[in-house]
């Protein structure tokens, strides 16, 4: 799997899987939707519905499908989109696809697996490419442990812990985060990492 990387400060990771099928993985950015192959994409997947990782879409025009976890779907251009944190209002824009766990996105020459990892939303994804052992975790871990933040609207700690303690199980060697470095070191024990911050974060909200 040949995975290009686009990210500008602040702002969230977009993804451009080349497959026989090209998909882009979120895109919160009108900048890094000009350097992207828009027209050339069959999907546009999208991890959770915050406003970075769905921005760019509300300036564009694509035939690519978009796809969302139902869930999230829901919550299109509402406050839930967090879009107040970016002076901005909540983007609108079409959903062809609603998607659930346990669905497969096919790309002709791999295949992702969507795994519906609620906690940071309602309605958040990770994917999966068992092939390669690729995860796009969008923003429910990051690399060296990190984890999303649960307070924002639809944010729960105790199903952020519930999905992590799901991941820990795949066999990941490449992670490709929402936000910050892609990493291949030792994944897994990242993953672990992260469990452990949001069971201990968890576990303090009970006390």
């Amino acid at each position: 799997m040949k995975v290009d990387t686009f990210s500008l400060t602040y702002e969230a990771n977009t993804y451009l899987i080349h497959s026989d099928n090209v998909a882009i993985i979120d895109l919160g950015s009108a900048a890094i939707a000009t350097k992207l192959p828009i027209n050339e994409a069959k999907y546009i997947i999208l991890t959770h519905v915050h406003y970075d990782h769905t921005g760019g879409l509300r300036q564009i025009m694509t035939d690519a499908k978009i796809l969302m976890h139902e869930a999230d779907a829901k919550m299109v251009g509402t406050s839930a989109s967090a879009s107040y944190f970016f002076g901005e209002k909540s983007p609108r824009f079409r959903i062809d696809v609603l998607l659930k766990n346990g669905d497969e996105i096919d790309l002709g020459s791999s295949t992702l697996n969507v795994i519906h990892t609620p906690g940071h939303t309602p309605g958040s994804i990770c994917l999966y490419d068992s092939e390669s052992k690729s995860l796009f975790s969008g923003d429910t871990v990051f690399s060296h442990g990190g984890i999303g933040r649960t307070d924002l609207i639809g944010g729960s700690s105790k199903s952020l812990m519930e999905s992590i303690e799901r991941l820990v199980k795949l066999d990941v060697e490449v992670l490709y985060p929402g936000h910050g470095n892609v990493t291949s070191t030792e994944v897994r024990g990242q993953i672990k990492q992260s469990l452990a911050l949001a069971t201990a974060i968890y576990e303090q909200e009970r006390s």
